[in-house]
């Protein structure tokens, strides 16, 4: 596999060790077709005390294996991407 390539099975495990480790760039497909950059993290030390009260859990991810939460930095609020959606993170590509 190429350097800047992720195997699109490994999107789930390579988005959440990312988005725990801190700010995080990626991309992703929107419902409506169009692609979304965004910055978010998991990383309560980078979230603002105001919204530290919705807490993400293992256990709502196990709920859902097919997603994530995440705090987008750029929106100030919590948001959700599935990861079959997600086409980049950081610099690299989902193959």
């Amino acid at each position: 596999m190429e350097k800047n390539k992720i195997k699109r099975e490994d999107v789930p495990d390579v988005l959440r060790t990312a988005l725990k480790a801190g700010k995080t760039n990626f991309v992703f497909i929107k419902k409506d077709g169009s692609r979304r950059a965004a910055v978010g993290t998991l990383n309560l030390d980078d979230v603002p005390d105001s919204d530290k009260q919705f807490k993400h859990s293992e256990s709502e991810q196990a709920e859902r294996p097919d997603q994530t939460s995440y705090y987008d930095l750029e929106k100030s609020g919590w948001r959700c991407c599935k990861f079959d959606s997600v086409v980049k993170i950081e610099e690299k590509e989902v193959e």
